[in-house]
């Protein structure tokens, strides 16, 4: 199997060092394209408006490779300019759960993605630790178990999984749960701050994200000892409200001064 292996911590992270050795000791030839530094949070962004750099760091059973540019450009990179033609793409080990509307800031759920759009099988994996000991072990060995079963082409094309590990021992899990994404509560804050030629800076910050947790969520599994597997799609479109028979007449109306102001019904 050939694995491109990327993440949004950064070409040192532990989980994904870690995750790129037992892969190669388990599954077959890896190779690892990382960003240079923590580029959480950064979605699906690609640099575009200025050069990046790729610099190979090691290359002793595997290549390590880190760019300055964002998870979607490793991919990019791995692809078209190291010519690297994977199975699968595996995001990770991220430090911190992608649970909910996670997956739409998340840099390690976006760079999965991307292997979807580009046809390629993608899987984002996430440890639900944030300051505590993180038990990167189970997350691999969960990753690896994932890898070795599924059976890909049974699933749609343009399909990754959003897959979600909690921060326990191996023998603590308590299953492997089939999941839908859930919702997130956020409460952010910004807080001002004087740099030091006395002008005013501002820092998002604010309180890890709550989630509801709802019976066959990624938040109730995860919250409950269970490992968390989520089939994510591309399309986004929402297909109760274009099947909805109000809606529909919005749309018919012959000029866009025309259009009637409506109340859609759910």
């Amino acid at each position: 199997m050939k694995i491109l292996l990327t993440n949004d911590d950064g070409i040192y992270s532990p989980g994904l060092n870690k995750l790129a050795y037992k892969l190669k000791e388990e599954l077959g030839e890896v190779l690892v394209v990382a960003p240079d530094r923590e580029r959480s949070g950064v979605s699906h962004s690609i640099t575009f408006i200025q050069p990046i750099r790729l610099f190979l760091l090691k290359d002793d059973k595997i290549k390590f490779y880190a760019t300055t540019g964002t998870p979607i450009d490793c991919i990019l990179l791995a692809l078209y300019q190291l010519k690297f033609k994977p199975d699968v793409i595996v995001s990770g080990i991220n430090r911190g759960a992608n649970l909910g509307e996670d997956i739409i800031y998340s840099g390690t759920t976006a760079a999965a993605r991307e292997g979807a759009i580009l046809g390629f099988p993608g899987i984002a994996v996430s440890l639900d630790c944030y300051n505590e000991y993180p038990f990167f072990e189970t997350a691999i060995r969960v990753t690896l178990e994932f890898l070795k079963n599924i059976c890909w082409q049974y699933f749609p094309h343009r399909v990754y999984f959003n897959i979600n590990v909690p921060n326990l021992p191996w023998e603590k899990l308590t299953g492997v749960k089939l999941t839908y994404q859930g919702k997130r509560v956020y409460k952010n804050e910004i807080e001002e701050m004087k740099d030091p030629w006395g002008r005013p800076v501002y820092w998002i910050t604010g309180a890890p994200p709550k989630g509801i947790l709802e019976e066959g969520s990624d938040l109730a599994a995860v919250s409950r000892g269970e490992v968390s597997i989520t089939p994510l799609q591309l399309d986004y479109t929402d297909y109760k409200l274009l099947s909805n028979q109000v809606c529909k007449k919005l749309f018919i109306s012959p000029r866009l001064g025309e259009w009637p102001i409506i109340e859609i019904q759910s």
